[in-house]
């Protein structure tokens, strides 16, 4: 299957070129936090309201979007095993690859309202080439996990309006 919908905004970046090697480990640190409550005292935080996975020619496009702009950070880690938050339980993903974000900047939703924002749809999508799985929030941190053949090439980026996190993978 080549994946889930995605929108013209989704593709206005260029492809990965090699000199965007794939590190062990990246990062990306916010330059200030955002606020957590509005002024009536609710809290007003970003919600991942969106999860696509989309073939192209030389990449596979993985898109998480927000319900809000905010400031992200993430933090990338190869794993041998793909492993639940918090409990840790494993993850069968039926790949020899597994590329984790930890990404904060979005929150757990704690309300029914919250709760109704966040993303509902599968928390397995895959393309020809990789396996995404929506892991979910654990202590403020959304967990994504990306399953694939062998280490790849990856970019990230994001977009706003809406706001998005990018994450371009070599084929």
């Amino acid at each position: 299957s080549s994946g889930a919908s995605s929108s013209a905004s989704d593709h206005a970046s260029a492809s990965p070129s090699s000199s965007d090697a794939a590190a062990p480990v990246s990062s990306s640190v916010p330059e200030h936090a955002s606020q957590p409550f509005d002024a009536n005292g609710r809290r007003d935080v970003p919600f991942l309201t969106q999860v696509r996975a989309a073939e192209h020619e030389s990449f596979t496009r993985v898109v998480l979007e927000f319900s809000k702009p905010t400031h992200l950070a993430w933090a990338t880690t190869w794993d041998q095993e793909p492993l639940t938050q918090g409990k840790g339980d494993l993850i069968p993903l039926g790949k020899s690859h597994y590329l984790s974000f930890a990404i904060s900047g979005s929150a757990t939703p704690m309300t029914p309202a919250e709760e109704a924002l966040y993303y509902s749809g599968s928390k397995r999508l895959e393309t020809s080439s990789l396996v995404v799985y929506e892991n979910g929030v654990f202590e403020d941190n959304l967990s994504v996990i990306l399953g694939m053949d062998r280490q790849r090439e990856f970019r990230v980026s994001t977009l706003e309006n809406p706001m998005r996190l990018v994450i371009d993978v070599v084929k």
